[in-house]
């Protein structure tokens, strides 16, 4: 429980750091969606595809001290990690999991909103999709957050953005985040 606490708070600061470093990137007309780019962790048991303008930060830390993927496309200021914890070291099922993952999210933004996260099927994996809005250190940041399970392993995959690049962005991650495999 303790190195899932220091994850989520990793998870928090770091997102904030990338945010306040994005107001200093160029923009560009976002990222055109192609066949893609495999991501993949430093052990390549956990990877999803992204277009081509997605750069793989996966253990450089850069985005989260416990991320085993992180993505940035600073361009068009998104960005991405996956958490994989160990279900042997975790006293829930998903759904606690899940609530407990927004619970910490939400605590950590000003004004936060959320769109409650809701059962679904991440490429084949049993799973809860939600999103997340708030304030952070001002800046107003727009997370996708997915939960989702295999037999070994509960996954978060968390995507953000700038609030006001969510929509012009939401199709991207989502699409990216869908693509999310466990290669065991």
């Amino acid at each position: 429980m303790k190195t899932m606490q220091k994850g989520i708070s990793l998870l928090v600061v770091m997102m904030l750091f990338c945010a306040l470093m994005v107001g200093c990137s160029g923009g560009n007309d976002g990222g055109n969606e192609t066949a893609g780019t495999v991501l993949a962790s430093t052990d390549s048991k956990f990877q999803f595809t992204a277009d081509e303008s997605w750069e793989n930060l996966s253990g450089s830390h850069e985005l989260n001290d416990v991320a085993v993927i992180e993505a940035a496309d600073k361009s068009t200021e998104r960005y991405a990690v996956v958490i994989a914890e160990n279900k042997a070291d975790i006293a829930m099922d998903l759904e606690q999991y899940t609530n407990f993952i927004f619970e910490q999210m939400k605590s950590a933004l000003t004004d936060a909103e959320a769109v409650d996260p809701a059962t679904a099927t991440i490429n084949g994996y049993n799973g809860y999709k939600g999103e997340l809005t708030g304030t952070i250190s001002n800046v107003n940041v727009h997370y996708w957050v997915d939960t989702l399970e295999n037999d070994t392993y509960f996954v978060q995959l968390v995507g953000w953005t700038l609030n006001s690049k969510t929509e012009e962005n939401r199709e991207s991650i989502n699409k990216m985040l869908e693509t999310f495999k466990i290669n065991e």
